[in-house]
């Protein structure tokens, strides 16, 4: 009877090191693949008969930090949430070798106009 032996993820440091160079360079194939055309100037559809972009939005409210009565001005400490599908950001993971995530600055990507 053949033996079999099972290969387990660690937790070792340099182990997960030797994966960084490959877990990078498929995070490079895939944001060269989703930003070599996108113009985040413009609203993330394919199709105009997309229909409107919804942008749901989750406000936290954390503290008030300054009260001016007589200038009538509140200064709130929370925090601002936007969600909204990306037309242009979707890929297949298996042409990434499984990638599913990828975290890019806020400022490469579409933005809703919002005032508050």
């Amino acid at each position: 009877m053949p033996c079999r032996k099972s290969v387990y993820p660690t937790t070792s440091p340099s182990m997960y090191l030797n994966f960084m160079p490959l877990v990078a360079a498929q995070q490079k194939a895939l944001l060269d693949h989703l930003f070599s055309n996108y113009r985040k100037e413009l609203r993330p559809v394919k199709y105009e008969s997309s229909g409107p972009t919804n942008v749901s939005i989750q406000f936290y409210f954390k503290q008030i930090q300054k009260i001016h009565e007589s200038d009538q001005i509140l200064t709130l400490y929370c925090w601002l949430e936007q969600y909204w599908k990306d037309e242009f950001l979707t890929w297949d993971p298996n042409q990434f070798n499984g990638l599913k995530e990828l975290h890019v600055p806020v400022d490469m990507i579409w933005k809703p106009d919002l005032l508050v």
